[in-house]
C-alpha cells in the first residue's frame, strides 16, 4: 500500500515523505520497521 501511495505522490508531484520506525522506547502501536506517508 505505501508504495502505491508513494507512486501516486510522485506522479502527482505532491510534496511527501516517508518515515520508518527504527525503535521505540515503551509500549506502543507502531513496531519497528513500520512506516508512514507523511505529506508536507
Amino acid at each position: 500500500v505505501i508504495d502505491r501511495t508513494q507512486e501516486q505522490l510522485r506522479a502527482d508531484a505532491v510534496p511527501h515523505a516517508v518515515a520508518t520506525v527504527v525503535r521505540t522506547l515503551s509500549s506502543t502501536a507502531a513496531k519497528p520497521g513500520m512506516k508512514a506517508i507523511v505529506l508536507a
